[in-house]
């Protein structure tokens, strides 16, 4: 059945890791259970095996937690803000390493490969958040290049990195343009060419250490990303062919992306309310209780939209900028 899953046109080429890691855990955790008897040895568990989890344990939490160790509430609070959905929900298997001076950014490691139980931990913590369509790729349903066209195609969503397609919402057509020729030569390029792939981000490393940032046979620039900055260093990109994924994020142009977020979403919820109240006033139903429900409704998301603006501290960016040693400023 595994196999068929693999090999099938909509398939999931990606399952066999969870389907044969799995067992192997759950023998593990047996073994150290001491209320469990091996029915061989006729011995319990040792407890003591679990400490073979110590190094991958103090790898996965220890450095984030170095790093907080060192930050006020504030500063880890707008640092955590500042940061995408998706590298908030990946939890301690993503850490800053340090700041990229050269790039003027934030260097992130996800360590979601390289640590045995990660895939696991990823697929735990999409099913704790409710979230089935980030479980069901954690378990590698949604990796066949077939079922994410359609999925992309109908949704606008890429399903295999799981976030929407178009990078910014308030994309320009051309923008737009750009954001899906790429995904369309992600899904349709042998894995080591795409733009993520261990091949391209060689290439793309080369040639920024020569100083070219647009490749003849790709056109636009690969090697920058939408910030103007170098995606993948020489380092980046041979740690990558170890299984370790990096990122790097300028705090400063974070701030000013979830800034302008805000707002947007600020005038849209006043374009909706004056919307409705217009509607319901043109056919002759509006009631001053309706009027109420209607306020009441957009004042919610108006305090939802407060919350999240008072966890981006301008004072706490700056002594972060100055903590990782970049020369940025906020806006």
């Amino acid at each position: 059945m595994i196999r068929r899953a693999r090999r099938s046109v909509l398939g999931a080429p990606f399952i066999t890791w969870i389907y044969k890691a799995t067992p192997f855990f759950a023998n593990f955790l047996q073994e150290g259970n001491p209320l469990r008897v091996n029915p061989e040895t006729g011995r319990r568990g040792d407890p003591r095996v679990y400490l073979r989890l110590l190094p991958i344990l103090a790898l996965n939490y220890g450095i984030y937690s170095a790093f907080k160790y060192r930050w006020d509430d504030e500063e880890e609070e707008t640092f955590e803000s500042l940061m995408p959905d998706w590298v908030r929900e990946k939890g301690s298997l993503i850490t800053p390493i340090g700041g990229d001076q050269e790039r003027n950014n934030v260097l992130m490691w996800d360590m979601q490969y390289i640590i045995p139980y990660g895939s696991h931990q990823a697929l735990l913590m999409s099913l704790f958040r409710g979230d089935i369509k980030a479980a069901l790729k954690e378990a590698g349903a949604v990796s066949n290049p077939i079922m994410t066209s359609i999925i992309g195609a109908t949704t606008g969503y890429d399903a295999f990195r799981d976030r929407p397609i178009a990078r910014d919402e308030n994309a320009l057509p051309s923008e737009l343009a750009d954001d899906y020729f790429w995904w369309a030569y992600d899904v349709l390029a042998p894995q080591m060419f795409a733009t993520n792939g261990l091949g391209r981000r060689l290439i793309d490393a080369a040639a920024a250490e020569a100083g070219v940032y647009n490749l003849p046979l790709f056109g636009e620039s690969t090697v920058l990303d939408y910030h103007g900055n170098v995606k993948s260093n020489l380092y980046q990109a041979l740690a990558y062919a170890l299984g370790v994924n990096s990122y790097g994020f300028d705090l400063g142009g974070e701030m000013d992306k979830r800034l302008s977020n805000l707002r947007y979403r600020a005038a849209k919820v006043g374009s909706e309310l004056e919307k409705k109240l217009a509607k319901a006033s043109n056919a002759g139903f509006l009631t001053e209780e309706l009027e109420r429900e209607y306020q009441d409704t957009a004042r919610v998301k108006m305090d939802i939209i407060a919350d999240e603006l008072k966890k981006l501290d301008r004072q706490s960016l700056q002594q972060l900028i100055e903590f990782f040693e970049l020369t940025n400023s906020p806006r």
